[in-house]
């Protein structure tokens, strides 16, 4: 199933396009083949513009924006996800977490406006970074850095995925009682997140952060030349958009 995902994605699509293009052609369709080729560059041109990419980035982050952090409900614990687990290389040291300090310091932030008394980090590692540590543990190490307790924070090191963060955490709140809690997680990952926190019944309140889009304004000569950052933000917001509908379409959101 993942496998197969991947050719839904900008980059797998086009490949695989291509691939059907030159067995076409091989095969003396020629039209067809053409046909598809020009599709194929067409479909990834448009995916790695940054027109296309902040258009489909600012349809998840609009719908979450950045609280007013002392308008947030005072609650049980803040909960803050990991967000690196994807990338090629895991993190081996605090200095290596990259995007996630943006909510790192966002649930650092909510903890020291005295909204909630704790922290839970979730985020665990996939099977094959078993040798390196959990990024729970790179998290709570950083906010012990600067300057939370470490009595105020609580590791969940076992997720792997948003599913998995739902799960261990609703686990957590349960055992002790609690009720609330303010979710921190990056404006895209939030519309998927929320759904499958608020469908095991745990109510939680988003607080999103970062936020890379902007809302679609005119266009510039640059906002239609391909970029290798636009089709990765690209990639990532279609990820975002088909999750979330494979969750409902499991019953997790």
């Amino acid at each position: 199933m993942t496998l197969a995902l991947l050719f839904i994605y900008p980059l797998g699509a086009a490949l695989l396009l291509f691939a059907i293009a030159l067995a076409f052609t091989i095969a003396g369709w020629l039209r067809a083949g053409q046909v598809l080729l020009g599709a194929a560059l067409a479909a990834f041109w448009i995916a790695s513009t940054p027109a296309f990419a902040n258009w489909l980035t600012w349809q998840l982050e609009s719908q979450f924006p950045p609280p007013d952090i002392e308008m947030l409900p005072q609650s049980d614990a803040v909960i803050v996800l990991g967000g690196i687990l994807g990338q090629p290389l895991p993190p081996r040291t605090t200095a290596d977490l990259g995007d996630p300090v943006d909510r790192i310091m966002q649930a650092l932030r909510i903890y020291r406006a005295g909204k909630a008394p704790l922290i839970v980090i979730s985020a665990g590692n996939q099977p094959w970074q078993a040798a390196v540590a959990p990024e729970a543990q790179l998290i709570g190490n950083l906010l012990a850095e600067l300057g939370t307790p470490r009595s105020a924070l609580i590791l969940e090191t076992e997720s792997r995925n948003t599913r998995e963060n739902a799960l261990n955490t609703a686990a957590i709140f349960n055992q002790h009682g609690w009720r609330t809690g303010l979710l921190v997680t990056s404006g895209a990952h939030m519309p998927r997140a929320l759904a499958a926190f608020q469908k095991l019944g745990l109510a939680v309140t988003p607080a999103a952060t970062d936020i890379h889009a902007q809302q679609p304004k005119s266009l510039d000569l640059f906002d239609l030349l391909p970029d290798a950052v636009a089709l990765a933000a690209s990639t990532s917001a279609i990820k975002e958009m088909l999750g979330l509908r494979i969750y409902r379409w499991r019953g997790w959101a």
